[in-house]
């Protein structure tokens, strides 16, 4: 009997073959019956009872457990159903984001199989590579046929490489754009995947980014250029830290080489003038307590010893806590201008003191664009002028035409290093 309910599991089965018991012992009494009605006939109809209905109770528990077993599996089915669906709305949410992220990085994705070079292109590809989907196949020959005579070689190669080594490649091409005949710049990123025996990979515009790239080129060049010709350069120093950043011209103007120098602030300390040091120190701490802009002229001692006279502006940067975090600045070498400020201070000084203490004279000084810049003596007063003379007046505007070209010329001499002499006045001329 266990035998045969383990061969027939459900409840029906199993209330069917246990109602063969009652079926039996109802046979029994039903033998030994001596009349109708009596004790032993009315146990085996009882029995026979218990036999029909055992079937029937088989029969609606296994109609019970078969409803719960479906509604156990329905629910179950619901649960995939509704899990399958999280992960469709998943995977076209995905799909949207990359086909958004495609658009903004406007950047394009591609497969190719690498046993029958059978490729898929993403929507974006197609319009980073301005062809139209509905008439161009997505081919390898498509994508070559924009590229250059000596890259299509290239890139073929490259995808040989990179099918032989099973590994990856990153290459830039400069394409020609059939509708609009523009050259355009991609960068072209491919990676073998072993699993699945194909290629895939991307393909981004960079041409803004190489318009960019060479825009900045050029004005770093110009830049270069500007410092080089002004002898001004520029720095960068973090509050907080001790390196700097320099300029090339501003190594120059130190007389350093920037690949063998470690550049700090305490080594710079080392190039300034020891009598200016202090102040320099000094300016630099104010402006950080104050957040203040400066300016500073100072020395430095070059390592072949030579002084030169630098003029530094300087901008404080602040965040927004309104701590100074950065200095930017600029330094001018203005070694030249200082020598020749001192040198016509002298000069002017010396003139002063022979036009004060000589009398009936007067003393002019004249710059190469004939501009007057120097003007004195006793007699200054009588002299016959066009206008009003003063400092910073041109020599046109002080007398009439003839007399200031015949002044013009001599003047003319004495640039050229003469000593020349004027209606008997000697006139002496010391160029700036």
């Amino acid at each position: 009997m266990p035998n045969v309910i383990k061969t027939y599991p459900s409840i029906f089965s199993q209330l069917l073959v246990l109602s063969m018991i009652p079926a039996i012992f109802a046979a029994v009494h039903m033998s030994i019956a001596s009349f109708p009605f009596d004790a032993n006939y009315n146990v085996a109809q009882f029995l026979r009872l218990i036999t029909y209905f055992i079937p029937l109770t088989g029969i609606s528990l296994n109609y019970s457990r078969s409803i719960s077993k479906q509604h156990q599996t329905n629910l179950k089915l619901d649960r995939e159903i509704q899990e399958k669906k999280k992960i469709q709305q998943n995977l076209e949410s995905r799909q949207n984001l990359l086909k958004y992220a495609e658009s903004m990085a406007n950047m394009g994705s591609w497969e190719m199989q690498t046993a029958t070079d059978k490729m898929i292109w993403s929507d974006a590809l197609y319009h980073v590579l301005n062809l139209n989907p509905h008439q161009t196949q997505p081919t390898l020959d498509a994508i070559l046929e924009l590229f250059q005579d000596d890259d299509k070689n290239n890139f073929k190669q490259a995808i040989q490489n990179c099918i032989k080594t099973q590994g990856s490649f990153q290459l830039e091409y400069q394409i020609t754009d059939h509708q609009t005949s523009i050259q355009r710049f991609l960068q072209i990123k491919g990676q073998y995947i072993q699993t699945e025996n194909k290629i895939i990979g991307t393909c981004l515009d960079v041409t803004k980014l190489k318009e960019a790239t060479f825009k900045l080129e050029q004005n770093e060049a110009i830049l270069k250029e500007a410092e080089s010709i002004s002898h001004n350069g520029s720095f960068e120093w973090n509050q907080g830290s001790s390196s700097i950043f320099w300029s090339d011209e501003l190594y120059r103007i130190h007389g350093l080489d920037p690949q063998n120098i470690k550049l700090d602030f305490g080594f710079y300390k080392t190039l300034i003038h020891p009598e200016d040091l202090k102040r320099c120190e000094s300016t630099v701490e104010k402006a950080f307590d104050l957040k203040r802009n400066f300016v500073i002229e100072y020395r430095i001692i070059k390592p072949d010893k030579e002084v030169r006279f630098l003029y530094g502006t300087a901008k404080i940067i602040i965040d927004k806590k309104t701590d100074a975090v950065k200095v930017l600045g600029t330094i001018q070498d203005i070694t030249e201008l200082k020598n020749t400020a001192i040198l016509l201070e002298k000069t002017e000084s010396i003139y002063k003191t022979i036009a004060k203490n000589v009398p009936d004279s007067a003393v002019m000084m004249f710059d190469k664009d004939y501009k007057l810049i120097l003007l004195d003596g006793p007699i200054v007063k009588d002299l016959n002028f066009k206008t009003q003379p003063q400092t910073g007046i041109f020599l046109p505007d002080l007398y009439h035409d003839d007399l200031a070209e015949k002044i013009r010329k001599s003047l003319d001499k004495a640039f050229s290093g003469l000593e020349v002499s004027f209606e008997k006045k000697r006139i002496i001329v010391f160029t700036r």
